[in-house]
């Protein structure tokens, strides 16, 4: 029988820096997990109580440093989304645009216990905005955002996530 492989020493404390630049974002959800489908709700609060921790609202200075610090992989993709390169450069070019900040939200597994999961990650799920959106905003995040599993969009901003 194979064993799982272990948490490299470096990855751990890369990650355990990651949560640093994270922990203002980090989304406490507690026992209400209304944003997730309901058929993996007790699955999403396993998950989380074990070593996952959402996050919302990071900008993206601090999703370029967690790249840059090798906690996010700039190649990473979740659930057929866009790569996590092409999520910044999206918000960089939005921005540029629009004058309307774009803001990163997904997951971070982090090192929980004397021996943590291999996998240790920050994921991006999806981005969102909030700003009065006029046509070109709300066409510029539909053309590149269109393939979300949900998309929420109207004139005061958008979400969108990869599930």
């Amino acid at each position: 029988m194979d064993e799982e492989p272990k948490a490299k020493k470096k990855d751990i404390a890369i990650q355990k820096r990651a949560a640093v630049l994270l922990a203002p974002y980090y989304k406490v959800t507690g026992k209400d997990y209304s944003y997730v489908n309901p058929k993996t709700k007790e699955e999403w609060a396993k998950l989380e109580a074990e070593n996952c921790r959402h996050y919302e609202g990071v900008p993206l200075k601090v999703m370029r440093e967690l790249v840059k610090m090798e906690a996010a992989d700039p190649e990473d993709a979740q659930n057929c989304s866009l790569m996590i390169k092409e999520f910044m450069e999206f918000a960089a070019d939005y921005e540029q645009a629009h004058g309307i900040p774009v803001t990163f939200h997904g997951y971070q597994i982090y090192p929980v216990g004397d021996e943590p999961r291999w996998d240790l990650r920050v994921a991006v799920e999806g981005v969102a905005a909030e700003g009065k959106l006029d046509t070109n905003a709300i066409l510029g995040a539909v053309e590149c955002l269109r393939t979300a599993d949900e998309f929420d969009i109207d004139t005061s901003g958008f979400r969108a996530w990869w599930d």
